[in-house]
């Protein structure tokens, strides 16, 4: 998980020189799946990936109708698209999905348009260094298991977001890291005054 986002923060960084990039995952339940349907989940991303034009595939859910596959999945784009566009976006995709992976019967798409969003925000990090202390008094009593550092705050329209990196040790999976970013998550809302949005980078301690 640490390379994907290490390579993820490189390649922004690339596009956009000096900016600060936090990467944060989260665990896609898949629990009810055989490995099967998991094979055939990634196969239809590759494809569809490779296209070019999504930014975010999810809630794929595969019907297995004897020998035949139905597949349904949320896809979304990087631009608005009207009934047409998406219609024959939908089509396309359909086509060279069941052309690699034959065993599909169906593909089902939901076209969704995601704009990036872009916030003007200030940086309040050094005139709050109140709350930034606060905020690594209130994770920080286990140093040795638990180091959380380069605090930031920032505040736009009188709401106040906080990014922390978190050192950890030991191992966990991506599901019990999901579980220490939301305890994380909640804990800097419920204590510290003001904060309402809150996103947190884990990584091994020793980064």
């Amino acid at each position: 998980i640490q390379d994907v986002m290490q390579c993820i923060k490189t390649g922004v960084n690339k596009l956009h020189p000096g900016c600060d990039v936090l990467v944060s995952t989260y665990p896609a339940d898949r629990s009810e799946f055989s490995s099967q349907d998991e094979a055939l989940f990634d196969n239809i991303g590759a494809v569809i990936n490779s296209m070019g034009i999504c930014l975010n595939l999810h809630h794929m859910k595969v019907f297995n109708i004897g020998e035949r596959k139905h597949v349904v999945l949320h896809m979304e784009v990087k631009e608005n698209a009207d009934l047409n566009e998406t219609h024959m976006l939908s089509h396309l995709i359909e086509s060279k999905v069941k052309s690699a992976l034959p065993e599909i019967c169906n593909l089902d798409i939901l076209v969704e348009s995601m704009k990036p969003e872009q916030i003007s925000a200030e940086d309040i990090t050094y005139t709050s260094s109140g709350v930034v202390k606060e905020i690594e008094n209130l994770l920080n009593n286990f140093p040795d298991r638990l180091n959380c550092h380069n605090i930031k705050l920032y505040s736009q329209n009188g709401r106040m977001t906080a990014f922390l990196h978190c050192g950890l040790t030991g191992e966990y999976s991506n599901h019990e890291l999901q579980g220490i970013i939301r305890s994380i998550e909640t804990k800097i809302k419920s204590n510290i005054k003001g904060v309402e949005d809150v996103y947190v980078h884990v990584e091994p301690m020793n980064e």
